[in-house]
């Protein structure tokens, strides 16, 4: 082979396998440790220390509100469960 495409077939393959291994899922704990941080630290020096973005600690901050004011449900995205209201429907149909 070819240096050249030996040399290619190695990125491809580092490439392929970067997006097989899935990053790091992070802890509640650590989500505060990251958001007290990133308000201690100038922002220059976020990307040398925080390992993530400042738009990822936004999005967490936006979803612990979310669960706060929610009750603690999850993100469930599409349409509503309707059961009550149709068990409702029903009873007053059949009462009729």
């Amino acid at each position: 082979m070819c240096p050249r495409t030996l040399s290619y077939s190695y990125s491809v393959t580092r490439t392929v396998l970067r997006r097989q291994v899935p990053g790091p899922r992070y802890q509640p704990v650590d989500r505060i440790w990251f958001a007290a941080l990133s308000r201690l630290l100038p922002r220059r020096l976020w990307s040398a220390v925080l390992p993530v973005t400042p738009a990822t600690i936004l999005r967490w901050h936006r979803l612990y509100r979310f669960r706060t004011r929610h009750g603690g449900c999850d993100l469930r995205f599409g349409r509503m469960s309707r059961l009550g209201q149709d068990r409702g429907l029903c009873l007053f149909v059949s009462s009729t």
